[in-house]
């Protein structure tokens, strides 16, 4: 069992690899400090945060700029000795942050309230309003099926329903236009009574 040099007030009895000697020069007797390694870093984090916080306070755009361009580089080089890293950083963040930003996208781009969006996604019972089905349309993230889209009339920008893809490109390539739609009911009558 290792000796112990030193008592921390917070981590209690230390042992030697468990404390740090910083010689100190002003001491008559050429004695050094004994610090708990634990305690130590904690004091280093506080004094860090405040040197970084007189910095930020003080320093000119150049040198702040300079400091920027440092820490680039230090990444930049990391990521071409270990560009698969970064890869799933960045991935693990898009996958955390896509669903919540694809429906703030919705939201303020049809100017609704969450509310408003889960109320109408409800009523609808999470189905297509035209064919009644669930969407089967696979998303871009593996293993998940795409949102319903957002139909809204062209001209006035007014939310109508949710619809599949299918359906929502249905009324795109129709333009809208309720005569083709008739046209197309005609024509699927006729063909298909033979």
């Amino acid at each position: 069992m290792s000796e112990i040099i030193k008592t921390c007030k917070v981590h209690g009895p230390l042992t030697i690899d468990q404390v740090s000697v910083n010689p100190r020069k002003d001491r008559p007797n050429g004695k050094g400090e004994i610090r708990c390694l634990q305690c130590k870093s904690a004091i280093a984090a506080r004094a860090y945060e405040k040197r970084k916080t007189i910095f930020i306070e003080t320093a000119t755009d150049e040198e702040k700029k300079g400091v920027r361009d440092e820490i680039n580089a230090k990444v930049r080089a990391d990521r071409l000795i270990d560009p698969e890293k970064y890869r799933n950083q960045e991935n693990k963040k898009r996958q955390k942050n896509l669903e919540r930003s694809r429906k703030l996208d919705i939201l303020k781009k049809y100017n609704f309230t969450e509310k408003q969006y889960d109320d109408m996604l409800e009523t609808q019972g999470h189905r297509c309003a035209i064919c009644k089905e669930y969407e089967t349309r696979k998303s871009r993230t593996p293993g998940e099926i795409s949102r319903l889209a957002v139909d809204h009339c062209h001209k006035t920008g007014k939310v109508r329903a949710f619809l599949c893809h299918k359906c929502n490109q249905f009324i795109g390539f129709c333009n809208e236009d309720e005569n083709i739609l008739m046209e197309g009911i005609i024509y699927l009558r006729k063909h298909n009574t033979e």
